[in-house]
């Protein structure tokens, strides 16, 4: 880098390594969560370089970066789910560096639209393409997709499972390392088809990982990304609205909402209350916090 001159892009990645240590031990965040914030920082930066903000530095970010940024990536028609993300790691890389308030709190200032709970979630679920997982040529990819459609898992946390120390009799639990924003989390198992599946994959990888030894995380991602590409089996975050709208099902003994089943409205107060109880399990299975993204996957 030369004197006088900054790197943007390279002293946001040095942001975050100096940072990962603690991260870690503190076990506040999993390895995905971090890896994905750092590949958006840099492209943020990227763009900012090719927007004309040139010779910035990481305490240089100021509110017209920010808007300049979301009105690049609406130009775009980037989704309102990925721009949230985005969002989120600006907010980080503002707070660290001591200017939280230049990122405003609600992202309604910039014109971001608040995501649909109350329609939409009817046409999200989707099944697993069997054919398709079929023509899937290497064999970690294909136990870790249906890793994610028997336990609603996300991507990166199927890719890092460890079969063999998360099978719990009832439950498969999940380091904090390996979920998003480094919450660990236990997963009800509740049909004889999760026990099938986990006991063949322990089988094969024994005490190993879904990850071959010879590769590393991000080399199987892209694999994983490659192998689905390459069989048209895309949008498979729709297995994770499968998982819960079953699970829903097995813990209530009804459909919910988005699969048909009585909408919140017609349900008296008490139904509400055990609908609310089967909500909460649902969304601590799915690695969430608030009941209310429920919604998303089960309708209303």
């Amino acid at each position: 880098m030369s004197k006088g001159r900054f790197n943007l892009k390279w002293e946001l990645t040095q942001l975050c390594k100096s940072l990962h240590p603690v991260a870690i031990k503190a076990r506040l965040e999993g390895f995905a969560t971090q890896k994905n914030r750092a590949d958006i920082l840099r492209q943020c930066a990227q763009q900012l370089k090719d927007g004309g903000f040139i010779n910035m530095k990481p305490s240089s970010l100021k509110p017209k970066h920010i808007e300049y940024l979301v009105q690049h990536w609406q130009a775009e028609n980037v989704s309102t789910g990925t721009i949230k993300n985005r969002m989120s790691a600006l907010r980080w890389w503002a707070e660290k560096v001591g200017k939280k308030d230049v990122v405003a709190k609600d992202n309604e200032f910039y014109g971001i639209a608040k995501r649909n709970l109350v329609g939409g979630a009817e046409g999200k679920a989707r099944e697993l393409d069997q054919e398709k997982l079929a023509q899937i040529k290497d064999p970690s990819i294909r136990m870790a997709l249906e890793v994610q459609r028997a336990f609603g898992m996300r991507m990166a946390e199927a890719i890092l499972l460890h079969p063999k120390s998360a099978f719990d009799e009832k439950v498969l639990r999940l380091k904090g390392s390996t979920c998003k924003g480094g919450r660990e989390r236990e997963i009800p198992i509740t049909n004889q088809t999760q026990v099938e599946l986990l006991n063949r994959l322990i089988a094969t990888v024994g005490n190993g990982y879904l990850i071959p030894k010879d590769r590393n995380y991000k080399q199987q991602k892209n694999i994983y990304k490659a192998e689905c590409a390459r069989v048209k089996l895309d949008r498979n975050h729709g297995l994770r609205h499968r998982f819960a709208r079953d699970l829903y099902t097995e813990i209530s003994g009804k459909l919910c909402p988005a699969d048909g089943g009585f909408p919140r409205k017609e349900m008296t107060k008490e139904e509400r209350q055990k609908d609310d109880d089967v909500r909460q399990n649902i969304s601590r299975a799915l690695g969430h916090e608030r009941i209310s993204i429920t919604s998303v996957y089960l309708g209303v």
